[in-house]
């Protein structure tokens, strides 16, 4: 399912909140931190991190520019006082963006943002009688509209009032459950619901659990983060990068399957980038927050040697112990028999046993798969490869896919974008869209920029980091 909506009666909320986090937490995250019965993505905003139009939160107005002074939105204070209104002064809680239904009727040329154009994924915030609305329908899919089809679609579903939010990668939502995941970003703020006791709302377009079965939930657990990044000896292999790439690769396979997936990191630190105990402890409580969870993953390069070239090589993979019943060992054996089948070198016995941290302190069957040596120069070569990168995840989905009883659905294609995963444009990229082309409106510039070779041409309308557009700004020469 692409798109959900929540109808939830005002006198049934406990607590309606703006949860700022200026991108640095997922939409899992943030269910885990915060226990949310609903969560939405908000508003807009700058690369300085500051809100686009208003925004206040608990009484402290985050939006300076008096340019919006007067503009719409919804204003609370108590979930009964929720209200349409373009007086933030007198709501402790304000959040505004593009106003596209008021009074029962859609507002007629209605402006909005050259960024907010196009067909993409769409966020909503509304009312309709004495509920409050959300909409959520995923980026790349056919539910992704542009802004007038959102506001007609609204108008349809007979909401009084409605304000389009962020939208494209950053449109997601975990409804009470039922769970749009965007492109993996971090988006600046969000809306947050918290119901009374015993209090329940109405979610549509939930999706149809194919034979009466449970949607798999697997966790992808990239191991290391920017602050432990293990390199090879020559420094052209970084394992965090690889990490992330390589459950990125996953991910693609496994929800082409059905399977709900969640990372634990998703950028260079979630949340420390070491790895230290707060670090793994974080990583284990997100899969453990996680009811009915099938398996945990965690992925990682390894290391012999002293840090200099090393002959150890190999992939493995590790359970916390023995025991041919144990579902942890069952997953891990059939992951060894598929990667074994691809023709990938073993180091030694493929199944080992460790006593881990994520794999002690996980709830449900884990596992840590070590793709390769970083210290070993056949390896790094392998590993630096995207070809080889494709082959590593395809098979250790397929020993998944086995483990959690879903068929295989032979497709061979590559599971990730054009390009080498190690190029300045996608390394430790947060996510990357699947929209092969420009938006119209920035086709010329699109253009421009790949014939001088600032961008690599691929993922028109995926989102950089921060060491991404400094690169970019070097290349066209704005840091000399």
């Amino acid at each position: 399912m692409s798109k959900y909506t929540a109808t939830i009666a005002l006198d049934s909320i406990e607590k309606i909140q703006l949860y700022v986090t200026k991108c640095t937490r997922t939409l899992s995250q943030v269910k885990f931190e915060t226990g949310a019965d609903y969560i939405l993505n908000g508003g807009l905003w700058n690369p300085d991190l500051t809100p686009c139009v208003a925004l206040k939160v608990d009484g402290k107005l985050l939006s300076q520019a008096p340019s919006w002074s007067g503009i719409y939105g919804f204003g609370w204070g108590e979930p009964n006082n929720f209200k349409y209104t373009n007086d933030y002064k007198t709501y402790p809680n304000f959040i505004s963006c593009t106003s596209i239904i008021a009074n029962g009727e859609t507002i007629k040329g209605f402006a909005y943002d050259s960024g907010q154009g196009g067909t993409r994924g769409r966020s909503a915030i509304g009312m309709k009688d004495n509920n409050l609305c959300l909409y959520c329908a995923q980026d790349g899919t056919s539910d992704a509209q542009t802004p007038e089809k959102l506001q007609a679609r609204l108008f349809e579903y007979g909401w009084d009032y409605a304000i389009m939010l962020d939208g494209g990668g950053s449109s997601m939502c975990d409804f009470d459950g039922k769970i749009l995941k965007g492109d993996g970003r971090k988006v600046h703020n969000w809306i947050l619901v918290y119901l009374k006791d015993n209090k329940t709302s109405d979610v549509k377009d939930d999706p149809k659990e194919g034979n009466g079965k449970m949607t798999k939930k697997v966790v992808l657990d990239p191991g290391h983060g920017i602050k432990s990044n293990n390199q090879s000896p020559d420094k052209s292999f970084s394992e965090p990068e690889f990490a992330l790439d390589m459950a990125r690769r996953m991910e693609k396979i496994l929800v082409r399957h059905g399977v709900d997936v969640t990372l634990t990191r998703v950028a260079a630190n979630n949340p420390t980038g070491k790895a230290d105990t707060n670090d793994l402890q974080y990583r284990c409580n997100i899969a453990n927050a996680i009811k009915d969870l099938s398996l945990y993953v965690s992925l990682h390069s390894n290391a012999a040697g002293n840090g200099d070239w090393y002959s150890a090589k190999g992939w493995e993979i590790y359970t916390s112990s023995a025991g041919d019943t144990a579902n942890r060992n069952i997953a891990a054996n059939k992951i060894v028999d598929c990667v074994k089948a691809a023709g990938v070198t073993m180091h030694g016995t493929p199944l080992k046993h460790s006593r881990f941290y994520v794999l002690v302190n996980t709830v449900a069957p884990a596992v840590l798969i070590e793709h390769g040596f970083h210290t070993n120069k056949d390896d790094v070569a392998l590993m630096n490869d995207s070809a080889y990168r494709d082959k590593l995840a395809l098979a250790q989905c397929k020993g998944i896919l086995e483990y959690l009883g879903i068929a295989y659905d032979g497709k061979e294609e590559s599971s990730t974008s054009e390009g080498t995963t190690n190029d300045t444009d996608t390394a430790e990229t947060p996510s990357t869209s699947t929209q092969t082309q420009p938006s119209s409106w920035a086709k010329e510039s699109w253009e421009k920029a790949v014939n001088k070779k600032i961008l690599d041409g691929t993922s028109p309308q995926g989102y950089c980091t921060r060491e991404m557009l400094a690169t970019v700004l070097n290349r066209v020469g704005l840091l000399d």
